[in-house]
């Protein structure tokens, strides 16, 4: 990025696409050389008012899905945590692999 203005341009293509990570971090990166820009500063302040909350088709507080019932959500506990979710994907394989189900017979 040439300038501030193409930075606080991406940061906003960014946030528009769900990308809210991405978008914060360019507005820090303004900030830094720019204390007082008022573009960056404002979505910054939209980004942190967000609520964290997933699309109402998923409900809350649940890992399974009325519309499929055969499929298990996996949440982030918080935005940006991929690494927890990452996580309890390869306990839950693991654990679908050790079941009875999955066991060769010899």
């Amino acid at each position: 990025m040439t300038n501030v203005s193409e930075a606080v341009a991406v940061a906003i293509q960014h946030h528009q696409a769900g990308r809210l990570d991405v978008a914060e971090e360019i507005c820090r990166e303004v900030l830094a050389a720019v204390p007082d820009h008022v573009d960056a500063l404002h979505l910054l302040g939209v980004i942190a008012s967000l609520p964290f909350v997933p699309d109402w088709r998923w409900l809350l507080d649940r890992s399974d899905s009325p519309w499929y019932p055969r499929m298990r959500l996996f949440r982030q506990k918080k935005l940006g945590d991929w690494e927890g979710v990452f996580e309890e994907i390869r306990a839950a394989i693991s654990e679908r692999v050790q079941s009875s189900r999955f066991k060769v017979q010899g």
